[in-house]
């Protein structure tokens, strides 16, 4: 589980009443879920709108797409993206966007929430 403070208390609590208390791992991030998934949301949208409705720089395809929940990032995956588009998605979306090249392997435990892409 979670959290964006004092996750190890957290966690202490809900453990007293839950069925296999050692299964339970604390974690304190700094983005909470909801804003993640906020974030993809808005990519998904505007990467769905003509090309003169969307932010500045931002491409219209979007190959891979979803909140990597564990890592506490949204990953952007992208056919061969440039520096320049990698800030560009920084500067409309914030510092939780990750962008990389859609043809990357990504790792298993990455393979969170994904978007309907």
């Amino acid at each position: 589980m979670a959290f964006t403070c004092r996750a190890e208390e957290r966690v202490e609590r809900l453990a007293e009443s839950f069925p296999q208390p050692n299964r339970l791992e604390a974690r304190t991030v700094d983005v909470p879920l909801a804003s993640l998934n906020s974030v993809r949301d808005e990519i998904n949208e505007d990467t769905e709108m003509p090309r003169s409705l969307r932010p500045n720089g931002i491409p219209g395809h979007v190959s891979a797409l979803y909140t990597h929940s564990k890592g506490n990032f949204v990953n952007v995956g992208i056919e061969q993206p440039t520096p320049e588009l990698k800030r560009s998605f920084r500067a409309a979306y914030g510092p939780t966007v990750r962008v990389r090249d859609r043809r990357e392997q990504f790792f298993p435990s990455e393979r969170g929430a994904l978007s309907p892409r």
